[in-house]
């Protein structure tokens, strides 16, 4: 479900208000974003500071493991190769 959801999230792109943000971002220098999106698309518009309250849809997490992984740079599926169910 998480990996389908990815994919459509990973098709999307930044809209003309992500873009204003991210302007906004770099003009005002206490200017920080509180969102609940998890699709990081503030942030691939340039925004600084953002705080997620909900995550990321992006960010994975294995519960036998230490640490936490990206699920785009570390690969999902490399990621999980060493997670072993507890």
């Amino acid at each position: 479900m998480v990996t389908w959801r990815r994919g459509l999230i990973g098709a999307c792109r930044p809209n003309r208000a992500h873009d204003v943000l991210a302007v906004w971002s770099r003009r005002f220098p206490h200017f920080t974003l509180i969102t609940q999106n998890v699709d990081g698309l503030h942030e691939a518009a340039g925004t600084r500071d953002v705080v997620r309250m909900h995550g990321s849809i992006w960010d994975i997490r294995c519960t036998s493991m230490p640490g936490r992984g990206d699920a785009v740079a570390s690969r999902a599926a490399e990621f999980s190769r060493g997670c072993r169910p507890r």
